[in-house]
């Protein structure tokens, strides 16, 4: 075997990728020498890029069936996407293959993929050459989430001699002696001549990125994302939660990039521009990121957010009353007694001063509000002035009376509703 799977893992069920090409039909070989049929699956995808695809599908479906296991088949349609999405039909094809193994995925543990040394030090070679940081010198994990790729530490040439040892079947996909995309580039032009400088050229990369990994994995320890607030598609920091070396910087945007979805295509020119707008400017700097997210410096703040989700405004106009309102978006509490345990800002107010008419509603525009000490201005000036960040704005509740503020939750209140001497009945607005 080219692979002991741990006993830990020998009643995990597994869900294995296979093509029919040599490395997954070595894969395949294997787990069928060790795990119970029942807790095994195949799934095939099909990109619809060959004539030879479906004979291939058909390869492994009648592989998996004389050996009394599952196989799922799946359709695809690469160059479709690819011209859709105006991605490169390898990149499409990655893709749509990637979402079809992920529907199959909720009934297994595992994920089996046949990547092996030589996929590694490509990939390896592929970050270093796109200008990747440590990170993409770590190359592919063993184990990432759910996917499992057991042949990670065996080279090609192994593989194709337990081939011909065990006398397995396997299809050969014509394409990959082309070189007209990067990888197949790599693997055919590229690694034979290192080779001719070291015959060691697979391994070597293979323990840079181990090397690289270990490293990576300890810095990742010291990225502390606990001081960022997350909601759905947005989160929320301080700007100086970067202010340290950028390895730790960079690796708290990448945890956070993560935590919002946002796996691939966020690059090292993106991390440096948040870094720069963070450490070397003031006020207000928006950076535009991949899939419709934007990051904006807002004072001390930094706000990641999708962009159609940035103006989205909490929209209900409820009436004034004692006690709890909820909002789409959160609550509002107005009391008689001081709360003992909240940690929101808490305002007084002079009940009576408040108009009997007046709502709770986020604000509009032509809105005014009178400051402590007299004088109206705009309510969008006043909240520039205290440094509220743009993200936040539309969504602050407000007690008005027409375009009259009187009460900004969280923030302040009007001077027209302060407490004096005159007050008979206080509230607390939090």
């Amino acid at each position: 075997m080219l692979f002991k799977i741990d006993k830990n893992l020998m009643q995990k069920r597994f869900l294995l990728c296979v093509s029919g090409g040599a490395d997954s039909m070595v894969m395949l070989h294997n787990f069928l020498l060790q795990i119970d049929k029942n807790n095994l699956a195949v799934v095939t995808v099909n990109h619809n890029l060959r004539k030879a695809g479906k004979n291939d599908a058909k390869f492994v479906f009648d592989y998996c069936t004389k050996s009394g296991i599952k196989c799922i088949v799946k359709n695809v349609y690469a160059a479709q996407h690819a011209k859709t999405t105006k991605q490169s039909i390898e990149t499409a094809a990655r893709q749509l293959r990637y979402e079809a193994i992920k529907e199959e995925a909720d009934n297994f543990d595992f994920i089996c993929l046949a990547h092996h040394a030589g996929d590694n030090a490509e990939t390896v070679l592929l970050h270093l050459l796109r200008g990747g940081g440590m990170r993409g010198a770590s190359g592919i994990r063993t184990f990432y989430g759910k996917f499992f790729r057991p042949l990670l530490n065996v080279t090609k040439q192994e593989i194709t001699q337990y081939i011909k040892q065990n006398n397995i079947p396997f299809v050969t996909d014509e394409t990959n002696a082309l070189s007209d995309c990067k990888r197949n580039f790599l693997r055919n032009i590229v690694f034979p001549q290192l080779k001719e400088i070291t015959k060691n050229a697979v391994q070597a990369l293979n323990n840079f990125a181990l090397l690289a990994t270990q490293d990576d994995e300890y810095l990742n320890s010291l990225a502390d994302i606990s001081g960022v607030k997350f909601l759905s598609h947005c989160a929320t920091m301080p700007i100086n939660l970067l202010f340290q070396p950028r390895p730790i910087a960079s690796r708290i945007l990448f945890k956070v990039f993560r935590n919002l979805g946002l796996v691939k295509d966020i690059e090292n020119k993106h991390i440096n521009d948040i870094i720069k707008i963070c450490q070397n400017s003031e006020g207000t700097s928006t950076i535009h990121l991949p899939f419709c997210f934007k990051a904006i410096r807002e004072y001390d703040t930094l706000i990641i957010v999708k962009e159609d989700i940035i103006n989205r405004p909490i929209l209900e106009v409820l009436p004034l009353k004692l006690g709890e309102t909820s909002f789409s978006a959160k609550t509002v509490n107005i009391s008689k007694d001081k709360p003992q345990n909240t940690k929101r800002k808490i305002l007084r107010a002079d009940w009576d001063k408040i108009p009997p008419n007046a709502l709770l509603r986020t604000r509009r525009e032509g809105d005014v509000f009178t400051k402590f000490g007299g004088g109206t201005k705009k309510l969008k000036d006043f909240l520039i002035d205290k440094k509220i960040p743009l993200n936040n704005r539309d969504n602050l509740i407000v007690i008005a009376e027409k375009n009259e503020i009187y009460a900004i939750f969280g923030v302040e209140i009007s001077d027209k509703i302060k407490i004096d001497s005159t007050t008979k009945s206080t509230v607390f607005l939090y």
